[in-house]
């Protein structure tokens, strides 16, 4: 028995010789590291050697100089649909989100509350090196999109252009925006009852409203008020009255007096508009 524990112990290796081989395991995996990350270098210096099929096809205005006038007529978002198929034109919107998956590059075109899906792909006219431009471009940024529309088999659920989406042939950046801003658009319009999904809280909302509104939540909720609002103006400014506007720095109240009827007296909310016939008006 005592002879089997002895020649088991002088099969097993010693702990010298378990650390030697961790070295060398180390060192051979950090070599692999090395090399590959110098093909990748190698790679990309290649690549940058490439002539870029795609220059003058993509890129930034710069400061806005007035310099030139440019002749050319934009279309809205709102407007496109399958009978606009193979049709090539302009479009100026806000680059709302963006996904680049190998020599792909996937992006959504906003314009106020209707979006668009644009597609851009390495070809023969198309360089890898703009591929990475459109990537790398800030969301919220406001760009000129040269494309094609053309149909999709299926819907795109995640834009209001369901049928159609964009065949990119040139991208322009018009106004860069911030690389980190205080809040994300897709996740201000989420409400907080979306389990596993990042929300904004009211707080930051209000404290960036100019983000906040550019929600499809405010944008619609804006529109139905500009309509009932346009409604009941047109409907009173047929039954003879006149729109006037009550200052709204003045503190305290404000009282209009109409003679033969009783004083009126009026908050100074900026979306209070009185309408009162334009004769015998006296305010006080």
């Amino acid at each position: 028995m005592e002879d089997k524990e002895n020649s088991k112990s002088e099969n097993q290796p010693s702990k010298n010789a378990l650390k030697k081989a961790q070295k060398e395991a180390e060192k051979a995996a950090k070599k692999a590291q090395r090399k590959l990350e110098q093909q990748a270098g190698d790679a990309a210096v290649a690549e940058a050697e490439q002539p870029d099929v795609s220059a003058g096809c993509y890129g930034s205005y710069g400061l806005m100089r007035s310099a030139e006038k440019v002749e050319r007529v934009l279309h809205e978002v709102e407007k496109l649909d399958s009978t606009c198929a193979d049709t090539e034109l302009w479009l100026r919107g806000r680059l709302h989100t963006s996904r680049a998956k190998g020599k792909q590059c996937f992006f959504v075109l906003r314009q106020q509350q209707f979006s668009v899906q644009a597609v851009l792909a390495v070809s023969e006219t198309t360089s890898r090196q703009m591929v990475k431009f459109v990537a790398a471009i800030t969301k919220e940024s406001i760009i000129d999109v040269c494309a094609v529309v053309k149909t999709t088999p299926n819907k795109i659920e995640s834009c209001s252009q369901q049928d159609v989406e964009l065949h990119v042939k040139q991208v322009w950046v018009a106004s860069a925006s911030e690389a980190r801003l205080p809040l994300q658009i897709e996740d201000a319009a989420r409400p907080d009852t979306d389990d596993g999904l990042a929300t904004v809280g009211a707080d930051v909302k209000l404290d960036n409203r100019i983000l906040d509104l550019r929600t499809s939540t405010n944008q619609a909720i804006y529109r139905v008020e500009a309509g009932i609002m346009r409604l009941f103006r047109e409907h009173l400014t047929k039954e003879g009255f006149v729109e006037i506007n009550t200052p709204k720095i003045i503190s305290g109240l404000y009282i209009v007096n109409v003679p033969g009827n009783v004083g009126m007296v009026c908050n100074h909310d900026i979306r209070c508009q009185i309408l009162f016939y334009i004769f015998n008006i006296e305010i006080y």
